[in-house]
């Protein structure tokens, strides 16, 4: 029954998701038709030309107007060199005239301001007759597989010569023997020998030293050169960035090549990325975001994860309020603009297919530090303490807050209490220390994780219509057996250009994920050493003490409710399971419309529509099910159980929610030039709106039965607010409660209505002058329009003076050019979190009179407004040495007013505190991006990437919503006034004292160990746990068909607590992933004298006497336990391998490439305990997961391995 069920819902899943694909392709081409849509390229010209497929004559015209030479030359000459493109950037007028007249077969001869444009053949002295020579048929490609339309093909001894078509094809007459020369316009030429019946296949390297790249900075606006740019902007390494197969997050794969771009993926770190530091803080509930906005296709999205890294063809990311400003407040923390790719015009089909394995192995067990089995006993059997942990309070059930009693302890409190002979409690517990649970958690609870990527795409275009399309299909299987993490997409985008005034295009963007996990349990070695998972017939043992019951209590619940209480590890993940499909879809469109030469009407039009559908079962025999039937049984007359749950069915639970966002814009584009190039004005004026809807659906049920679909009703209003006395097993005192509701549903919107200007101006392509500005209206503000409307403007210039005569002379000197900006950003709260105006909610609880009603979700403050974010940046980019070594070195500084968090009110308001505007804070920092070309011969190149990054934040003013008057309330701060967010304080430890107290030095000098003494003048500000320097470094190495790329990352100056054992404080745990103790406790103080070889206070027994003894807080909040946090590592090391010509044309593939990748090698790190501090949780002190690979709860090694193929035809 349940295999057809299955299969009926894997049938209709699928048809349910053609119809939905189709319904919204054909929603989506009426919307396309009907609406317009923005193109928007502002062209900017370099230093001296740009220009594409354009007569040679149009080139020579541009170049006298710059130069001031004239040209002789006969028409039917430069007639024959048809057309040429050109980007040249600070290039001389020979290198220009080179460049273009040596792709065409040309030559010219300079007689003062007047060059003689001539024929670059040489004379034919023989002619061969037909008979001898054939036709040689061969495609002109770059060394990436694109085709090179319109490149030169020379026959040196015939004299004759042809230009390769659009898909870079030429036929030319040539028989064996002969020498054919290859040219195109910043490649290297290259000569081929012509052998009998053989296809030609010529791949051209480009010369990056001769013609510099045009660098374009896509803003999600518009597209304008760096050159015409004041903003301080980056851009990834193309190559690197694309190599990075060890993970599929966008984001990720920016470590260590964005200057500025900080991530730090230790758990809890506060802010994994962060674009120039923190503009905001976000605490206390205020809910404002520190994250970047990330625009995708000029639409602002909220999660860049469904976005395939294959499918992206650039990244801009924007820094200061003048690259920034124009998104308005959100954008007060950075902008990362993202593009995906497109098909060109007038290119043969061309189908790409590229997948990687990435392969993580078994999470390492070894990576925290615990002691082995007959440690732990022994260590068990020295700080056991009967006096302070008596055993009636330890065993005795307390509203499920108890907690069960591991074996160990029990077999020692039956020996205490004369149940059990110390003879044969002993021989038990040395049987327990002789047991190694290390390889059944490895090998029962995990297995072998991998990451698989298949992308297969396709693209091309003729000369009105391009396309680019793709599919991809993502296998991310975790280490827990039983999970299923599975992603599917279709990516499609095509351009049209109707003529020469009217031109569109449409992406349309559909991303599946399915997600399936069992009730796995996360083991690790933390738990108790000794505990076995299955005995030698490989029968599953029962844990009973993890579900929090002694067994004396365990067994006297099993006998009045007649339900068994038992827990057994390796069958409970098979008795559950959680299921979601989630569903993404997006659409943007556009239309541009050439109203005059240089003013052009342009949209954009958004349409993202998410759905999320979760499904949670728990089966009658899970421990979930059977505890909570006990909970909820009282006994009769004659003892016998009533039950007021289902017995029979287990607790279905559902949850769907919904994200619809569409953002309208329409703006007037204007670019223009005048005074033969002398001035250059490009501006657009434009109006946006945009609505973010969502809403959440859950359910819940018991007694549900998966082959019927069926459930049984309940006392939900009755078990929910009245409770149930009387019960085996309170939840509550002495009832238990229902707490969970049967149905819930919630909705958040969310309008924004903006109007934005921008304006660029330069003079002689020299001096640049750029402005934006922008008003956001937000309804989170309520009716008062002086709190709805956010005005965010900068203005930015810039001076070019390599361009001014007096830097002429310095040869050396390629490129300089300073850049100065100011603006004025900001940043508004999410929904839910801050409001002008009251926000109900509706509830149903116990503690609400008739068990319902509304209360105030989030209170009013009428005053509220937008954070405010100055921004001032200072940036000089440079080139030298023909620019062999190019970069830019940036100075900048926040200062942010108006900081949103928990602000203390008068009590009489029925509040001690709302969201409101409480403090300020000042960021500021310094960045360096170098790029070396440091070896380029014809066979081997060497290239170097350096990225380096300061940033350092103070917060000036902050109004606490509680006044901290404790040394303890300042060392649990992570926000002082004074000091930088994310602070890490500490006791200045003064060592132990003769009976193993730590102790404490205060400011006075006075050492002491008395609790409750230190104030907080005495405590120290230890450090930031956030990266002060961040960045990297990468070497790329290629010879021939071989490619080495070695990735460095570091991050610097932050610090971390160490992981202490807290086995102070209590007996040990009872969860899978407590309960052992760290070996340093080894070391621990013992007797008088020990105090001059160790700092580990000694263990006192005896309960309270231990607390009011001493201050641990001393030891374990202490400087000497604050470490640094800072490391280097190898990110990733890629070696890549391209098939040779020869073999490729076997194959009949235009390029193959094979990637071999090792990833996250420790290189150096700063402390010595072993800590990775990107697996360490550096406030609390503790080693747990990290976000580097995924948020579930378990380790992986350190290093990884990827392969990746990638093949284009």
């Amino acid at each position: 029954m349940k295999y057809f069920q299955a299969c009926k819902r894997r049938l209709t899943s699928r048809l349910l998701l053609c119809r939905f694909f189709i319904r919204y392709t054909c929603v989506l081409v009426f919307f396309f038709l009907g609406t317009g849509l923005m193109y928007s390229t502002v062209h900017g010209q370099n230093v001296n030309i740009k220009l594409t497929n354009v007569p040679l004559g149009e080139f020579l015209n541009q170049l006298k107007k710059q130069t001031g030479y004239d040209f002789i030359y006969e028409q039917q000459l430069v007639a024959r060199a048809g057309t040429v493109s050109v980007a040249l950037n600070g290039a001389t007028f020979d290198q220009a005239m080179s460049s273009v007249l040596g792709t065409k077969n040309l030559k010219y001869e300079l007689h003062g301001q007047i060059a003689t444009i001539k024929d670059g053949r040489p004379p034919v002295t023989a002619t061969r007759t037909s008979a001898m020579q054939e036709l040689v048929h061969g495609v002109v490609l770059d060394t990436h597989g694109h085709a090179l339309a319109g490149a030169s093909v020379f026959n040196e001894k015939s004299g004759r010569a042809v230009l390769a078509d659009a898909a870079g094809k030429f036929t030319l007459a040539a028989e064996q023997g002969d020498a054919l020369v290859f040219t195109y316009i910043g490649h290297r030429a290259q000569r081929v020998i012509v052998e009998e019946n053989k296809m030609i296949r010529v791949a051209l390297e480009a010369l990056v030293e001769q013609i510099e790249e045009v660098v374009l900075v896509n803003t999600g606006y518009q597209t304008i050169s760096k050159e015409r740019s004041a903003g301080s902007f980056a851009k990834p390494a193309d190559e690197v960035f694309a190599d990075r197969t060890g993970t599929l997050n966008i984001l990720q794969r920016l470590d260590g090549l964005i200057p500025g771009l900080t991530i730090n993926n230790a758990p809890g770190s506060g802010q994994t990325f962060s674009i120039r530091g923190l503009s905001t803080l976000g605490i206390d509930g205020a809910g404002t975001s520190r994250d970047p906005l990330y625009v995708v296709d000029g639409i602002p999205i909220d999660d860049i994860a469904s976005i395939n890294p294959n499918d992206v063809a650039d990244i801009s990311v924007l820094k200061d309020a003048t690259a920034s400003s124009i998104w308005g407040a959100r954008a007060a923390n950075g902008v990362i603009v993202i593009s995906t790719k497109r098909g060109k015009r007038d290119e043969k089909i061309k189908l790409n297919y590229s997948s990687f394995m990435n392969v993580f192995g078994k999470p390492d067990l070894k990576y925290i530090p615990t002691m082995n089995s007959r440690q732990f006993i022994q260590t068990a059997r020295e700080i056991f303490d009967p006096l302070g942990f008596p055993y009636e309070a330890e065993s005795a059930y307390t509203n499920l807050a108890g907690q069960g009693i591991p074996l160990h302890q029990q077999i020692l409190y039956d020996m205490d209490r004369g149940v059990m002979s110390e003879t044969f409690g002993n021989h038990l517990l040395d049987s327990l220390g002789g047991m190694n649970n290390r390889n059944q958690i490895r090998d029962l609870f995990y297995r072998n994780a991998y990451l698989m990527n298949h992308t297969l795409s396709l693209s091309g275009g003729g000369s009105k219509y391009a396309f680019y399309s793709s599919m991809s299909y993502n296998d991310n299987k975790t280490p827990l057996p039983g999970e299923k993490d599975q992603g599917f997409k279709i990516n499609i985008r095509q351009d049209m250009n109707f003529n020469n005034w009217l031109s569109a295009y449409l992406i349309t963007d559909v991303t599946r994920h399915d997600r399936a996990v069992k009730r796995s349990q996360i083991v690790d070695n933390r738990f108790y050493p000794y505990q076995m998972f299955q005995d030698e017939q490989r029968n599953p043992l029962s844990v009973p003490y993890v579900g929090y019951l002694s067994e004396e209590v365990r067994r006297e619940m099993e006998d009045l409710s007649q339900i068994n209480l038992d827990f057994v590890p390796l069958l409970e993940r098979d008795y559950g399971y959680t299921k979601s499909n989630g569903m993404s879809n997006r659409f943007t469109g556009g239309l541009s419309v050439r109203i005059l030469e240089g003013l052009r009407a342009e949209g954009t039009y958004g349409y993202i529509r998410s759905n999320n559908k979760l499904e949670s079962f728990d089966e009658e025999n899970s421990y979930l099910v059977r505890s909570e039937i006990v909970q909820f049984t009282t006994l009769d007359a004659n003892g016998q159980p009533v039950y007021h749950l289902p017995t029979q069915g287990g607790r279905y639970r559902t949850g769907n929610t919904m994200q619809e966002n569409w953002t309208v814009r329409h703006h007037l584009s204007y670019d223009k030039g005048w005074d033969e190039g002398r001035h250059l004005l490009t501006a657009l004026f434009g109006h946006e709106a945009q609505r973010q809807f969502g809403t959440n659906t859950q359910t819940l049920v018991r007694g549900y039965n998966e082959n019927l679909q069926t459930y049984q009703p309940i006392d939900e209003y009755g078990l929910r607010v009245n409770g149930l006395p009387g019960v085996i097993m309170p939840n509550s005192l002495w009832q238990s409660y229902l707490l969970t509701q049967p149905f819930q549903k919630t909705e958040t919107e969310v309008r924004f209505q903006s109007y934005f200007a921008n304006i660029g101006y330069s003079f002689l392509q020299r001096y640049d002058l750029n402005a934006s500005w922008r008003i956001d209206k937000s309804n989170l503000f309520g009716m008062d329009k002086s709190s709805q409307n956010k005005p965010t403007w900068s203005v930015g210039v810039k001076w070019d003076a390599s361009s001014e005569a007096f830097l002429q002379p310095v040869s050396w000197v390629n490129d300089l050019a300073l850049r100065v900006t100011y603006g004025i950003t900001g940043n508004a709260p999410t929904p839910g979190t801050a409001s002008s105006y009251d926000v109900l909610s509706a509830d149903r609880s116990p503690f609400i009179p008739d068990g319902r009603g509304l209360q105030i979700a989030t209170a009013a403050n009428p005053k509220l407004v937008w954070e405010r974010t100055e921004n001032i940046n200072v940036g000089i980019d440079f080139g030298i040495l023909d620019r062999r070594l190019t970069g830019a070195l940036d100075y900048y500084k926040r200062n942010t007013d108006d900081l949103l968090g928990q602000y203390t009110v008068n009590g009489f308001t029925g509040y001690n505190t709302i969201v409101g505007n409480f403090g300020s804070m000042t960021n500021q920092g310094i960045e360096l991006s170098l790029m070396s070309r440091n070896i380029r011969k014809t066979d081997f190149r060497w290239n170097t990437n350096f990225v380096f990054a300061y940033n350092k934040n103070k917060i000036t003013q902050l109004n606490n919503p509680t006044q901290m008057t404790t040394a303890a309330q300042k060392v649990g701060s992570r926000y002082f006034t004074g000091y930088s967010a994310f602070s890490v304080f500490a006791y200045e430890f003064a060592g132990l004292d003769n009976l193993g107290d730590p102790q404490v030095r205060l400011q006075d000098g006075t050492v002491t160990k008395n609790r409750n003494v230190a104030e907080m003048g005495d405590i120290r500000y230890a450090g930031t746990y956030q990266p002060i320097w961040s960045g990297g470094l990468t070497n790329s190495f290629y010879y021939k068909d071989f490619g080495l790329s070695a990735n460095i990352v570091y991050n610097l100056g932050h610090v971390m607590r160490r992981d202490v054992d807290y086995s102070y404080y209590y007996m040990g745990g009872s969860q899978f992933t407590s309960g052992n103790f760290n070996p340093r406790f080894l070391n621990r103080w013992r007797t008088a004298g020990d105090e001059l070889h160790t700092n580990i206070p000694g263990y006192v027994v005896g309960g309270m006497q231990a607390i009011e003894q001493r201050e641990m807080d001393y030891y374990d909040r202490g400087d000497i336990n604050v470490l640094k946090a800072s490391f280097i590592k190898f990110r990733d090391i890629t070696l890549t391998y391209n098939l040779p010509q020869v073999i490729r044309e076997r194959l009949r593939v235009e390029a193959a490439s094979f990637k071999l990748q090792v990833s996250n090698i420790m290189l150096w790190r700063a402390n010595s305990d072993g800590i990775d501090p990107e697996f360490h949780d550096a406030f609390t002190g503790m080693r747990v997961p990290s976000s580097l690979f995924t948020s579930s709860n378990y380790f992986f090694r350190p290093g990884n391995i990827s392969l990746g193929l990638n093949v284009s035809f």
